[in-house]
């Protein structure tokens, strides 16, 4: 083909391409591409097409002709560029259904994040269903931050009756909408996952309203807290919370109504302290009157022993905090009651401890304890892990349970020949290391809904039996 066969098939193709109505609009160039490529004039054809952006207005089969012969020169930038100001000029045009065809092409030969960001405008514009489902996995995959691509994920995930995957989507686009100040986006997609129960898709928008503060959207914010309150409530980030408003407090004008979330949350924050309200009344926390890092400190060292708390004492073994004037303690010992003890001096002697501590029904209810040997052995074993920090061998466990006599030594045996076999429909628990005898919790973070657990594994058993 002739370099004046060239311009002239360049021509024709043109004229026949990028008609509305057409079923492939860019067939025509899309064949004289391939032409070209077969007789060695793919660098003609990018001069050629080159020459016509010269040429005001420029038309879309220019562009398109110009910057598909470069990705096939393998001069994949340039290409890029060409497409991109080709995928603006339909944009201005509002050719949607052409863009809709045209992306998947573009994200195929010359992929970029403005080609990412063109795709997720055309679905937005048309709506899931005016979007190749294929591109649109392809191009997240490569740009999983674009929060508008994780939002149409979750579009498409729901059409195709996902509606957990959706889910997932969903939450993974609210910090990108949020850091982006796309508030209306971020409210669209803060009502899909609003009453998801997964720690995962909370934490998500726990991570939203912490840029909030950041941003200094105290209206937003406490809008935004009212509607996601149960939510977080229900997978267990009140305590997070809770730090996150108490750490901007002193920061916060007064006008950004956090004194309201602090009495509101402090109850379901700090369950095991009575009277909470009375210690955030002396703390002064809640009085505009006083300073508010003089009240944070306040409350903080009232919280940090507050009345109901069950303490450990090296030598008087499980105690409970009955007053905490802010400079001395008032506790109950087994041994001795109304003990007063300095809270410079509790601060090196006790350590909290939990209500549900097995250290603490031991003492307080040794017959619920013994109901839940007989009936959770799993459950002692998630609370023996917490005493260690979340991992253990078996020798630990023992250590542990039957050395503190939670688990009598002789029923040791039996015991955890129960919790064993309990273990493995237990969530809670992660099992991958079983086979070293070495147990874990899962992180909090961890989503376990839907996860089947894995089987524990004994190496002396053999394949045969383990796999049986």
């Amino acid at each position: 083909m002739e370099a004046y066969d060239l311009r002239a098939e360049i021509a024709r193709a043109s004229a026949s391409s990028f008609q509305e109505g057409m079923p492939d609009p860019f067939q025509p160039l899309d064949r004289l591409i391939e032409a070209v490529e077969e007789t060695r004039q793919t660098q003609g054809l990018a001069e050629i097409s080159g020459e016509a952006l010269l040429i005001q207005p420029v038309q879309p089969p220019a562009y398109y002709l110009h910057g598909f012969a470069l990705a096939r020169l393998g001069r994949t930038e340039a290409a890029a560029k060409t497409l991109a100001s080709l995928c603006g000029k339909l944009e201005q045009e509002s050719r949607w259904e052409t863009l809709a065809a045209l992306l998947p092409k573009i994200i195929e030969a010359a992929p970029t994040v403005e080609a990412a960001r063109s795709f997720a405008k055309v679905g937005e514009t048309l709506g899931i269903g005016g979007l190749d489902r294929e591109t649109l996995k392809r191009v997240y995959d490569l740009y999983p931050d674009e929060e508008r691509l994780a939002y149409l994920m979750g579009e498409s995930a729901a059409a195709e009756g996902n509606p957990e995957d959706a889910l997932g989507y969903w939450a993974e686009s609210l910090e990108g909408f949020v850091a982006l100040k796309k508030y209306d986006r971020l409210e669209e997609a803060l009502l899909k996952v609003v009453e998801s129960e997964s720690v995962e898709h909370q934490r998500h928008i726990f991570n939203v309203l912490r840029r909030l503060i950041d941003q200094n959207q105290w209206a937003r914010f406490n809008t935004l807290l009212d509607l996601t309150l149960p939510g977080l409530n229900k997978t267990g980030l009140i305590g997070d919370l809770w730090k996150l408003i108490l750490h901007a407090f002193a920061k916060a004008p007064e006008t950004a109504g956090l004194r309201k979330w602090v009495r509101t949350l402090a109850p379901e924050a700090f369950p095991a302290a009575e009277g909470i309200l009375d210690l955030l009344g002396r703390s002064g926390v809640l009085d505009p009157q006083i300073k508010a890092e003089t009240s944070i400190q306040q409350l903080e060292t009232l919280l940090e022993y507050a009345p109901g708390y069950y303490v450990l004492h090296a030598s008087w073994g499980i105690g409970r905090v009955r007053l905490n004037d802010g400079d001395t303690l008032v506790l109950d010992f087994k041994e001795s009651k109304n003990h007063r003890m300095k809270l410079t001096l509790a601060r090196r002697a006790l350590g909290v401890l939990d209500p549900e501590d097995l250290r603490v029904i031991q003492s307080e209810d040794p017959e619920a304890l013994k109901r839940l040997l007989r009936e959770s052995p799993a459950d002692v074993i998630v609370r023996a892990l917490r005493m260690t920090r979340g991992e253990a061998s078996a020798q630990d466990l023992r250590r542990t349970l039957a050395g503190q006599g939670i688990v009598p030594a002789q029923s040791w045996t039996g015991f955890w020949k129960e919790a064993r076999a309990a273990m493995e429909d237990d969530l809670r628990l992660d099992l991958s290391q079983s086979f070293r005898q070495i147990y874990r919790l899962r992180a909090e973070s961890d989503d376990v809904k839907g996860l089947t657990p894995l089987p524990m594994i004994e190496p002396r058993r053999g394949v045969r039996p383990n796999l049986n």
